[in-house]
Protein backbone atom coordinates (compact mmCIF):
# COMPACT_ATOMS: atom_id res chain seq x y z
CA UNK A 1 0.00 0.00 0.00
CA UNK A 2 1.63 3.48 -0.60
CA UNK A 3 -0.18 6.79 1.11
CA UNK A 4 0.69 10.35 0.78
CA UNK A 5 -0.75 12.27 3.41
CA UNK A 6 -1.11 15.79 2.16
CA UNK A 7 -3.12 18.84 3.57
CA UNK A 8 -5.30 20.70 1.47
CA UNK A 9 -7.35 23.44 2.95
CA UNK A 10 -9.24 24.77 -0.22
CA UNK A 11 -12.81 22.51 0.10
CA UNK A 12 -13.53 23.16 -3.79
CA UNK A 13 -9.95 21.36 -4.62
CA UNK A 14 -10.60 18.53 -1.78
CA UNK A 15 -14.19 18.03 -4.11
CA UNK A 16 -12.16 18.07 -7.26
CA UNK A 17 -9.98 15.57 -6.38
CA UNK A 18 -12.87 13.46 -5.12
CA UNK A 19 -14.60 13.76 -8.63
CA UNK A 20 -10.99 12.89 -10.50
CA UNK A 21 -11.02 9.72 -8.69
CA UNK A 22 -14.68 8.31 -9.15
CA UNK A 23 -14.27 9.79 -12.91
CA UNK A 24 -11.16 7.12 -12.82
CA UNK A 25 -13.21 4.74 -11.23
CA UNK A 26 -15.93 5.18 -13.58
CA UNK A 27 -13.90 4.21 -16.35
CA UNK A 28 -12.61 0.70 -14.42
CA UNK A 29 -9.16 2.44 -14.54
CA UNK A 30 -7.06 -0.79 -12.35
CA UNK A 31 -4.38 1.72 -11.31
CA UNK A 32 -5.73 5.54 -10.48
CA UNK A 33 -2.99 7.98 -11.17
CA UNK A 34 -5.56 11.29 -10.29
CA UNK A 35 -7.53 12.52 -7.60
CA UNK A 36 -7.73 11.43 -3.97
CA UNK A 37 -9.34 8.54 -2.70
CA UNK A 38 -10.14 9.82 0.60
CA UNK A 39 -10.27 12.83 2.21
CA UNK A 40 -10.56 14.24 5.91
CA UNK A 41 -12.25 16.40 7.48
CA UNK A 42 -12.66 18.00 11.06
CA UNK A 43 -14.84 19.32 12.67
CA UNK A 44 -18.20 19.50 11.91
CA UNK A 45 -17.65 20.61 8.05
CA UNK A 46 -18.57 17.40 6.58
CA UNK A 47 -22.17 17.89 6.07
CA UNK A 48 -21.49 20.95 3.98
CA UNK A 49 -18.77 19.75 2.63
CA UNK A 50 -20.68 16.20 1.48
CA UNK A 51 -24.18 19.07 0.15
CA UNK A 52 -21.73 20.26 -1.99
CA UNK A 53 -20.39 18.34 -4.00
CA UNK A 54 -22.65 17.92 -6.35
CA UNK A 55 -23.74 14.25 -6.36
CA UNK A 56 -25.17 14.73 -9.92
CA UNK A 57 -21.40 15.26 -10.88
CA UNK A 58 -20.55 12.21 -9.03
CA UNK A 59 -23.13 10.00 -10.70
CA UNK A 60 -21.83 11.09 -14.27
CA UNK A 61 -18.46 10.21 -13.13
CA UNK A 62 -19.19 6.81 -11.50
CA UNK A 63 -21.85 5.62 -13.39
Amino acid sequence: MSLTPTRQDMVDQMQAELVKCATELGKRCRRRATGAQYVAISGDGAAAFFAALEPVKLAKACP
